[in-house]
């Protein structure tokens, strides 16, 4: 039995304007508590139409570090860059004050945490950030009591290699936001046993909220 809370919407755009205002909410909430905020989102298609949103969004973003949950190993301004993404995506209108910090940039290790808010996707194969069935050491990649913040990854669904956070430290955040859509993943989402995305919507570290569309 998984423990994640699910909620549905009929439309892709109704689904990110949700994780949009959720993801909002939370760093805003930081923002006012402590006076700074972190929060971490992921690459591809799927979060492109939340960051936009959130990036009208007005509060403090000079005080908010923005990172990513994993990346290709490719130069930023590279077409298939996690951060170019990003960029284009969040760090605009409202929030183009935000601080991007890199994975292996030298301001990685002084990444506010726990994290505000991440957001993460999920393929149609059970990945969530990086973290592919078939890479090396996959065991250690989803347990939370692993030390290692990053790690390496080299899967047959891409050609490039990675680097993505760990659960472990993905874990260490006020919520986790899992955006996906489509019937293909509801299925996963369904019935993950045996795939990664089940670590990570089993774990009782941090709470998880689905937010899915069709």
């Amino acid at each position: 039995m998984t423990s994640y809370r699910l909620d549905t919407y009929d439309t892709r755009a109704g689904a990110s304007a949700a994780a949009a205002a959720c993801l909002s909410a939370m760093v805003g909430n930081d923002l006012r508590r402590a006076g700074q905020a972190s929060l971490v989102v992921s690459g591809g298609s799927t979060p492109r139409k939340c960051l936009r949103q959130l990036s009208g969004v007005s509060m403090a973003w000079e005080q908010v570090q923005v990172s990513v949950t994993d990346e290709r190993v490719v130069d930023p301004s590279h077409e298939e860059s996690n951060e170019r993404m990003v960029r284009a995506s969040l760090m605009r209108c409202c929030a183009e004050q935000a601080q991007f910090v890199g994975l292996t940039s030298e301001g990685f290790t002084d990444l506010i945490k726990p994290f505000s808010a991440v957001l993460v996707g999920m393929g149609e194969d059970g990945h969530f950030a990086s973290i592919f069935p078939d890479m090396d050491r996959l065991d250690a990649a989803l347990d939370i009591d692993n030390s290692e913040p990053l790690m390496k990854v080299n899967t047959k669904a891409s050609s490039l290699e990675r680097v993505t956070m760990t659960l472990s430290l993905l874990v260490r955040r006020r919520q986790i936001v899992l955006l996906a859509y489509g019937a293909a993943k509801k299925a996963v989402l369904d019935d993950p046993k045996g795939l990664p995305v089940m670590a990570l919507l089993e774990q009782q570290v941090a709470p998880v909220r689905v937010i899915w569309a069709p």
